[in-house]
């Protein structure tokens, strides 16, 4: 028979207790994922919606009339043929519309305990949302963000009457262009070397731009552009990664409040006029009123530029525009 080996006790060890490893210096972070559709408006037809839209569109216009600077732009028949939009996102946008934050004021603001964010990915989509079969022409978005702190103080990026042309948006960072009957959509993921978009910033602080722009240069009628004609749905998403020191901020609501999701920067009830012989005008709208079937707006002519940008004036002028009505 064989002998039977004597068991060996095994040495015990002792498990040390896994510890969780904190962040240095008091700050916590956390992943959130964030949709907010952005609420647009066209001119005059979605003026009422002026207090809650994020942003809105302006509207650009064509003249077959004979004008110069020496006369008056009395009774100038415009042909609308397209809408253009630009606005600043925030990064506290793709926050508000995560779990992360509690929403107040009907909407308009939210709470969030983060301070700071930094934005993994941010994507933007425009959907038509008109009717898709009356739905023709074409449109562009393009998408910039601010990698210096000065990005955002640039000419063009600043100026609140500079219009996003085609060829303007294609030269931002991220564009994208298709038949207006089509989504439209851009992802920005930042990297190591773009600098300002990589790092944390304030959750409010412009993050980037978003350009739209809309044409129809052979549309049925060229009145006034209406929702029927155009609308859309623009959607920001993204990642976004926040972070917090240890003490809350001392307010009343125990926690950093954030209303400002867009910036608009294009100036409201403006309108540019363009005769392929002469000129560019912008014009600032002061009012509108229908009249048989026509829209008349009143207004005054604030700059004058020749189509190669070297004239430039300031004088001010009177103008009205009867834009088609839907007979002609």
């Amino acid at each position: 028979m064989k002998k039977q080996q004597k068991r060996v006790p095994r040495k015990q060890t002792t498990q040390r207790r896994r510890t969780k490893r904190r962040v240095g210096n008091g700050v916590g972070k956390l992943i959130a994922r964030g949709v907010k559709s952005l609420v647009s408006t066209i001119p005059v037809v979605g003026s009422f919606l002026g207090d809650i839209s994020d942003f809105t569109f302006k509207a650009f216009g064509i003249s077959n009339e004979s004008i110069t600077l020496n006369s008056s732009l009395k009774d100038v028949v415009v042909r609308n043929v397209s809408l253009c939009a630009r606005f600043n996102i925030t990064a506290a946008a793709i926050l508000a519309g995560s779990r992360t934050s509690l929403a107040v004021d009907m909407g308009k603001a939210i709470l969030s305990q983060y301070s700071d964010g930094r934005v993994i990915s941010l994507t933007v989509r425009i959907i038509p949302s008109s009717i898709l079969s009356k739905r023709s022409g074409d449109w562009h978005l393009g998408f910039q963000p601010f990698f210096n702190n000065d990005d955002e103080n640039r000419g063009g990026i600043k100026d609140a009457d500079w219009m996003p042309t085609e060829q303007g948006i294609h030269r931002t960072f991220l564009s994208a262009t298709g038949p207006a009957n089509k989504p439209l959509v851009v992802t920005y993921k930042p990297v190591t070397h773009d600098g300002r978009a990589f790092v944390f910033n304030p959750l409010d602080s412009a993050y980037g731009q978003v350009s739209i722009r809309y044409d129809n240069y052979d549309r049925s009628s060229y009145t006034e552009f209406s929702p029927e004609d155009f609308s859309c749905d623009t959607i920001i998403s993204g990642i976004i990664e926040t972070r917090v020191s240890s003490s809350m901020p001392s307010t009343e609501y125990g926690a950093y409040k954030y209303s400002k999701f867009v910036l608009d920067k294009m100036k409201p009830n403006s309108m540019w006029l363009m005769n392929p012989k002469q000129y560019m005008a912008k014009v600032e709208v002061e009012s509108c009123k229908n009249d048989t079937g026509y829209c008349k707006v009143t207004g005054k002519v604030t700059e004058f530029k020749t189509l190669d940008g070297k004239a430039n004036s300031a004088v001010e002028r009177d103008f009205e525009v009867l834009s088609m009505n839907e007979s002609e």
